[in-house]
C-alpha cells in the first residue's frame, strides 16, 4: 500500500516537473510549453508558419549551452515570445548525427561548423522562414536580453552585423 502510495506521488511530481520549464497563465494560443520542431521543419516553407526560425546551437560539455537552456529558455517572457513567433530547433555541434537541411542531409557537426560557421557555444541561429540565414548570436543571453533580441528579430529590426 505505501509502495502505491509513493509511486503515485512520484508520477505526480513527474508531470509538474514536466509542465513547469514555462509555466504562464497568458494567451490560450499558448499553452505554456516549447514546442521544438526538427531542423527538417526549419527549411520546408509550409511547415514554416511563423516568420522565423531559430536553430540553438550547443554541445553536451558546454556550462553555457546548459545555462541558456535553464535559464534562458525556461524564463516565461522568453518562453511565450519563442512560442507565439518562432520555429525552434536545436542541435549538437560535436554530434556526427545526421539532420535535414534544405534538400539533403548533413551531420550535425557539418551544418554548425561548415554551413554556419559556429565556433562557440552556444550560439543561436537565426533563419527567415524559408531557412536562409539572417544571422548569428553568439554567446549566452540572460533572460532580459535574449527577450529583447527576440523582439527586434520578430520585428524585423534585428541586424547581425
Amino acid at each position: 500500500m505505501r509502495y502505491r502510495a509513493l509511486t503515485g506521488i512520484g508520477i505526480v511530481v513527474l508531470i509538474i516537473a514536466g509542465h513547469a520549464s514555462c509555466s504562464h497563465k497568458g494567451p490560450t494560443q499558448w499553452d505554456g510549453t516549447l514546442k521544438w520542431v526538427n531542423t527538417s521543419a526549419l527549411y520546408e516553407q509550409q511547415n514554416a508558419k511563423r516568420d522565423h526560425s531559430l536553430l540553438f546551437v550547443v554541445t553536451t560539455w558546454c556550462g553555457w549551452c546548459k545555462r541558456l537552456k535553464n535559464e534562458t529558455l525556461t524564463d516565461t517572457a522568453v518562453c511565450q515570445i519563442l512560442s507565439e513567433s518562432f520555429n525552434i530547433a536545436e542541435i549538437d555541434a560535436d554530434s556526427d548525427s545526421l539532420v535535414a537541411y534544405m534538400d539533403t542531409t548533413v551531420t550535425c557537426r557539418y551544418l554548425s561548423g561548415t554551413i554556419y560557421d559556429v565556433s562557440g557555444y552556444p550560439t543561436t541561429v537565426v533563419l527567415t522562414k524559408e531557412g536562409k540565414l539572417i544571422g548569428t548570436i553568439p554567446g549566452y543571453k540572460n533572460a532580459a536580453d535574449f527577450k529583447a533580441l527576440l523582439i527586434r528579430i520578430r520585428d524585423g529590426e534585428f541586424d547581425p552585423h
